[in-house]
C-alpha cells in the first residue's frame, strides 16, 4: 500500500536588497540650476551625492537596522515630482495648535511656500522662511550651521535628503530676543509613487526664546508607495529656550526617514516633543549633544 504526503512551504518573496532610488547626478545638478544657489550650495549637493552613493542601503546585519527591514522599499518606482495640488486637510493635523500661532509657513512640495499670519518679526530680525528664498536671503546663516549637527553623509537617507532637498525651513533668533507667540510649519506631502525631501533648521541665539510647531502630513491615497526624506537641525545658544513640537501623520503609503540633532550650549534649555502617528513605516535617528562650554564644539 503506498500513501501520498503533501508539504506545504511557505515562500519568502522579499528580494534580498533594497533596491537603489533612480536618481542621478545629473538631477541634482537640474535641482540647483533651477533654485539659482549658490556655487557652495550646488558643491554641497554634490558632495552630499558622492556620500549617498557611497554607502549601501541599510539591511538587516547593520547594528541600527537590525529590527528593520526595508527590502520592500519600492525605491527604484519613486520619482522626482511636485507634490499632487491637493489642498491642506485640516482634519490630518493636530487641532490642538490650531490657534497658537501668529505666523504659518506652508510648503507644498515642489510649489511656493505660503506665509500666514499677522506676526511681524522683521523688527526683531528674526529670520523665518522657507528654501529657496533663505538661500539668497541668510545664505551665511546656512553657510555657519547647515550640516554642523547633522553630518549630510551621516547615514543613506541623511546624504540623499542633503543633495535632493528642495523645501524646507529656516528659522534664526537673535541672541536675546523672546519670539512672544509660537511659529508653526507644515509640509504638505500629498501623492503616490513619489521621493519627498525635506530640510529644517532651526537656530536659537544666545538668551533667546522659541517655541515651535513642525507637522508633517499627508492623505493615504493609492497608486503607489511614496517616501520621505528628511533632516532637522536645532541649535540652541548659551541660556537660550526652545520648545519644538513635531507632528508626524504621513499616509499610510509613505516610508519616513529621517536624521535629526540639536546641540544645547551651556544653560540652555530644550523641551522636545515628538509624534508620529502616520506612515506605513518611520526610522527617525534622533541625538542631542550638550555642550558643557564654547570651548567644546
Amino acid at each position: 500500500m503506498s500513501s501520498t504526503k503533501t508539504v506545504h512551504r511557505t515562500l519568502n518573496l522579499r528580494p534580498k536588497v533594497t533596491p537603489e532610488f533612480p536618481f542621478t547626478e545629473e538631477n541634482v545638478k537640474d535641482i540647483s540650476a533651477r533654485l539659482d544657489e549658490p556655487a557652495w550650495m550646488a558643491e554641497r549637493r554634490l558632495k552630499a551625492f558622492d556620500a549617498y552613493r557611497s554607502i549601501p542601503m541599510p539591511n538587516l546585519s547593520d547594528e541600527p537596522w537590525r529590527r528593520t527591514d526595508i527590502r520592500t522599499l519600492p525605491a527604484d518606482q519613486l520619482t522626482r515630482r511636485p507634490a499632487d495640488e491637493v489642498p491642506v486637510d485640516p482634519g490630518l493635523l493636530n487641532p490642538l495648535v490650531d490657534n497658537v500661532h501668529d505666523r504659518l509657513l506652508v510648503i507644498h512640495h515642489g510649489h511656493s511656500p505660503i506665509v500666514e499670519g499677522t506676526l511681524d518679526l522683521v523688527d526683531d530680525g528674526v529670520n523665518a522662511g522657507g528654501r529657496p528664498t533663505v538661500e539668497k536671503e541668510y545664505g551665511d546663516i546656512l553657510k555657519d550651521y547647515l550640516g554642523t549637527i547633522v553630518p549630510e553623509g551621516e547615514g543613506k537617507f541623511s546624504a540623499l535628503a542633503a543633495a535632493m532637498a528642495e523645501n524646507g525651513v529656516l528659522v534664526y533668533v537673535p541672541p536675546g530676543i523672546e519670539v512672544q507667540r509660537p511659529l508653526r510649519s507644515i509640509f504638505w506631502a500629498p501623492g503616490a509613487q513619489t521621493a519627498f525631501f525635506s530640510r529644517i533648521l532651526l537656530v536659537v541665539g544666545e538668551g533667546a526664546t522659541l517655541t515651535y510647531v513642525h507637522e508633517i502630513a499627508s492623505p493615504t491615497v493609492s497608486g503607489g508607495e511614496s517616501t520621505h526624506c528628511g533632516i532637522v537641525e536645532i541649535h540652541v545658544g548659551e541660556g537660550a529656550r526652545l520648545t519644538l513640537v513635531e507632528l508626524q501623520n504621513l499616509g499610510l503609503h509613505v516610508w519616513n526617514f529621517t536624521h535629526e540633532g540639536a546641540r544645547v550650549d551651556r544653560d540652555g534649555y530644550l523641551e522636545w516633543i515628538y509624534s508620529g502617528v502616520g506612515s506605513h513605516l518611520s526610522k527617525n535617528f534622533i541625538k542631542i549633544d550638550l555642550v558643557v562650554n564654547k570651548y567644546n564644539k
